[in-house]
């Protein structure tokens, strides 16, 4: 079991077999995207993490607070750059969350941090053929964040 997790424009869903509506985001892919951490899924903005293995992600890198602050996973929120406290993007499961410039920038910050580790410090999440998947994973993030910013009227992160 795990995540199912999209990043662009919000959308309403609705289930017709139990006529529940949510929120959700539009599925797409793009050219330049990278290559989502689902493997197959191609340059598509959607993956889905394992529950155990997103939040072990999320300890290693140090988003935490940014995905699931104000839970009980992590009662910590996570403030924005103007001192707000803000609730995690994914503490709603299922749920739909605003990103914002902030979020951006702490996923490049969170890259930035992850990319000057050392080989020791990064082993856990490098694959047999040499593939860091924790930066294959903040890659991901930042490029969608920054592409659903853009290029998008509701920017959104979306998890089932």
């Amino acid at each position: 079991m795990g995540y199912n997790l999209w990043i662009g424009q919000a959308k309403p869903v609705i289930a017709m077999d139990d006529r529940h509506a949510r929120m959700g985001v539009e599925q797409t892919s793009q050219e330049g995207a990278p290559e989502s951490p689902a493997i197959g899924m191609g340059k598509q903005n959607v993956c889905w993490p394992s529950y155990s293995g997103f939040a072990k992600f999320t300890r290693a890198v140090e988003l935490e607070r940014v995905f699931y602050g104000g839970s009980q996973q992590c009662p910590y929120y996570w403030r924005d750059s103007k001192g707000n406290q803000q609730e995690g993007l994914i503490i709603n499961h299922p749920g739909c969350a605003e990103l914002t410039p902030d979020h951006l920038k702490a996923f490049q910050d969170a890259r930035d941090r992850w990319a000057l580790k050392t080989q020791d410090e990064r082993a856990d999440w490098v694959d047999s053929e040499g593939k860091d998947w924790a930066m294959v994973r903040l890659e991901w993030l930042c490029w969608w964040t920054a592409w659903a910013l853009k290029s998008c009227s509701h920017p959104s992160i979306a998890n089932s």
